[in-house]
């Protein structure tokens, strides 16, 4: 028997009684029937997550929107960007689910409109767009990882304020991401959606098989968004950050490899370079010496 079988035989009680409260229950299984002809159509698993958004759905639209008295067209609470938040999103497939911890990025105080950036406690592998920025005070003591890819727009009926923490020295604080982690938000922000180069980016794709003589700017600026000129002729890679000047720029001094080695392994030697497992790294760095430095650390 299908869900749609079950809830017509139901109305067609309904229909003989003239009850007024039974008359306006009927009248909202039939404004409901579009909806339970879709649920007729998916497994009893689904039916049920389903539900459960739904329900999630209309909880979070039922609820009426603050005003601060003194600003009539501003919302309340009041948030501000790098605030931490409870974001119900009621996504399907690959969107975002149920409640999770998010960033505020972008916000006015006169728009229902909120830019937020997804966050978990799961480790993920560090990238343009996802990193870890450790603990943050005020909430589960767990590190926490921002997936600045996926952040997306919700309407503030979805968030919901984390109560503010006691700080053992100046009381009560909104919990809130450090500011120091702001311009690695920007450099995310604009490699992902600007369609500019990083600078890890820059080296592996676009100066061949030569390497930096030192390898201290992979691994601290591998994921700055960067604009830059390399001159092939002198193996110099001049770069500056995606906001600045070209006179505010530094210089990489670059090398030819001393052995016959491809894009492929120069490309690869970057990666493991870069990769969180220290036997990884070790190998890498051995490798980039020998070719580069002919064994010479």
């Amino acid at each position: 028997m299908t869900l749609s079988k079950t809830v017509n035989d139901l109305v067609s009680h309904i229909t003989e009684l003239s009850n007024e409260d039974f008359n306006s229950l009927f009248s909202k299984l039939l404004d409901m029937q579009g909806v339970l002809g879709h649920l007729d159509k998916i497994t009893p698993e689904e039916r049920i997550k389903t539900l459960s958004r739904l329900e999630l759905f209309a909880e979070r639209s039922s609820k009426s929107f603050n005003y601060d008295p003194a600003r009539p067209k501003d919302f309340l609470p009041k948030l501000s960007r790098l605030d931490v938040v409870d974001c119900y999103f009621t996504g399907m497939g690959f969107e975002w689910d149920e409640k999770h911890k998010a960033i505020i990025w972008d916000i006015y105080p006169q728009f229902d409109s909120v830019m937020v950036i997804p966050t978990t406690s799961k480790e993920r592998v560090e990238s343009k767009g996802v990193f870890n920025v450790g603990k943050i005070q005020g909430l589960n003591g767990l590190n926490t990882t921002l997936l600045v890819g996926d952040m997306t727009r919700v309407s503030r009926k979805r968030i919901e304020v984390i109560p503010p923490y006691n700080h053992p020295k100046n009381g009560p604080q909104a919990v809130k991401l450090n500011k120091a982690w702001e311009g690695r938000i920007l450099n995310a922000i604009v490699s992902l959606y600007a369609n500019t180069l990083t600078l890890e980016d820059v080296l592996r794709y676009r100066t061949g098989v030569a390497m930096p003589d030192k390898l201290d700017a992979i691994k601290s600026k591998r994921f700055n968004a960067i604009q830059y000129k390399y001159d092939e002729g002198s193996c110099t890679l001049n770069y500056w950050g995606w906001n600045k000047h070209e006179q505010e720029g530094e210089t990489l001094t670059l090398i030819q490899p001393k052995v016959s080695i491809s894009k492929f392994e120069k490309q690869r030697i970057i990666e493991d370079i870069c990769s969180k497992l220290e036997p990884v790294r070790i190998q890498a760095e051995a490798r980039y010496f020998n070719w580069y430095h002919g064994g010479k650390a």
